[in-house]
């Protein structure tokens, strides 16, 4: 997450859907890079920190596209600044429209 507004953005939505930053929660994109939404899920049960490279708020390091969990295994999935960077960002989601 690298910019304030998105910061503040996520706080807003936070103070008004608080019960949307609890469970297991994914963030694809995850590098804190002046800032990043791990601070809005402190009360989450699991926090899965995916990006392209290790970094501070990694804790997986993969493609977006390549994360492997269960359908339904997360309660919520955040990113702040990776579609916009990955070609292939609507592969998986076009596999799986049916599931919606």
């Amino acid at each position: 997450m690298a910019h304030e507004t998105q910061l503040r953005f996520i706080q807003t939505v936070a103070e008004h859907f608080p019960t949307h930053f609890q469970g297991k929660c994914l963030d694809v994109g995850s590098a804190d890079v002046n800032g990043s939404m791990s601070i809005f899920f402190k009360s989450s049960d699991e926090y899965v920190a995916a990006d392209l490279g290790p970094g501070p708020n990694v804790t997986r390091v993969c493609r977006g596209e390549l994360l492997d969990f269960p359908t339904h295994y997360f309660d919520v999935s955040v990113s702040g600044e990776c579609f916009e960077h990955n070609p292939n960002f609507l592969s998986r989601s076009e596999e799986h429209t049916s599931e919606l």
